[in-house]
């Protein structure tokens, strides 16, 4: 009997595409020493601890945390667009979208985040939005919630990246990496993460109770036996009691819960030159 329906394995040149998007991200972005990777990733914890801190105290309203990050997503999203704009079709990556793809899903994505904000601020938050009259004067009310300097720093931190991609693929050609486009993916996970309040704090837990259970089965001794029937029960136990904590704490628990997406994206991309070394490798294996 069959057990479901059989993987789609890559064909060799898949698996030799694969490995060229890897190495045109090594060249771009080569992986630093041990300590700065460290340094970067204390940061950004600071970073986030502080804009947990700043939503606790009421210093900075949820809304406008989720507004920043949009809206930033929205503004790196396109100047990834316009950099396409200029790049040969041999350069760009075999997984790339089409412009009109682009602009299909970043449609999507805004009408599906709209909808998922405006049921976790009013169900959980009960904070009232008010987009209808929020949307009438769009630039007034992000001047209003002082987000302007922020997104003005980041569209020239974009057009500089961009300058930057332009003359490493002058010089070096290959690949086209965009910058720009990286930072978008990481404001994009951000929302998508943040939209499902709690979750990379439950799947943290989760991991963590999942490598004890997994490290107790390697062992074959009554006492391990014993052991992980203990921490099975602890699994569910610890899942469902960090999402009362949170549910229970309001405000400072979704503060939690986001501000934790927000730092897992972030990590996920800083450490995008360890992963393409790994996956390169698998890659080449494989083939």
């Amino acid at each position: 009997m069959s057990s479901g329906p059989p993987t789609k394995k890559k064909t060799k040149k898949e698996k030799l595409e694969s490995i060229a998007e890897w190495d045109a991200i090594l060249n771009r972005y080569p992986p630093g020493n041990r300590f700065s990777l460290v340094q970067q990733i204390v940061l950004m914890v600071a970073s986030n601890a502080f804009t947990v801190y700043l939503l606790v105290m009421h210093r900075m309203q949820p809304v406008h945390l989720v507004l920043l990050v949009g809206i930033e997503a929205v503004l790196l999203t396109l100047v990834a667009l316009v950099q396409s704009g200029f790049v040969p079709p041999e350069a760009k990556k075999p997984s790339d979208q089409t412009v009109g793809q682009r602009i299909f899903a970043l449609a999507f994505g805004l009408f599906w985040l709209t909808v998922v904000y405006s049921l976790v601020f009013a169900g959980l938050l009960h904070v009232d939005l008010s987009l209808g009259d929020q949307l009438r004067h769009p630039i007034e009310m992000v001047r209003q919630a002082g987000l302007l300097w922020p997104l003005g720093i980041t569209l020239a931190a974009a057009i500089r990246d961009s300058f930057q991609d332009a003359q490493y693929f002058r010089e070096k050609g290959g690949i086209f990496m965009s910058t720009p486009g990286l930072n978008a993916v990481a404001r994009w996970l951000t929302l998508f993460l943040g939209g499902i309040p709690f979750l990379i704090p439950l799947a943290a837990v989760g991991w963590v109770l999942s490598k004890a259970v997994e490290r107790l089965n390697k062992r074959s001794s009554p006492a391990s036996a014993t052991g992980l029937a203990l921490v099975v029960p602890l699994l569910c136990l610890g899942v469902f009691g960090v999402m009362g904590s949170l549910i229970s704490a309001g405000l400072s628990g979704w503060a939690i819960g986001y501000c934790s997406a927000k730092f897992a994206s972030e990590l996920l991309i800083l450490c995008m030159p360890v992963i393409a070394v790994k996956a390169k490798a698998e890659e080449i294996a494989a083939l």
